[in-house]
């Protein structure tokens, strides 16, 4: 995404804009879903539900590795 952008984003920047519109819930982005890791905000991600398992934690394939 950020090369997609020259750079004019740093990586904050980019994720501060994404998760504003995801956030809006509009029609084109129902299927995801979001995923806390912890109460803080910076440990939310967004995913698809088909990627959690039965108990809604993600599935091993779709761990989120780095932080």
């Amino acid at each position: 995404m950020l090369d997609h952008f020259n750079n004019k984003f740093d990586i904050i920047q980019l994720q501060n804009k994404i998760s504003i519109v995801l956030n809006r819930k509009l029609p084109q982005f129902e299927e995801l879903i979001k995923y806390k890791y912890s109460n803080a905000y910076k440990d939310t991600v967004w995913g698809k539900k088909e990627w959690l398992d039965k108990n809604g934690i993600p599935k091993s394939l779709y761990m989120y590795k780095i932080r």
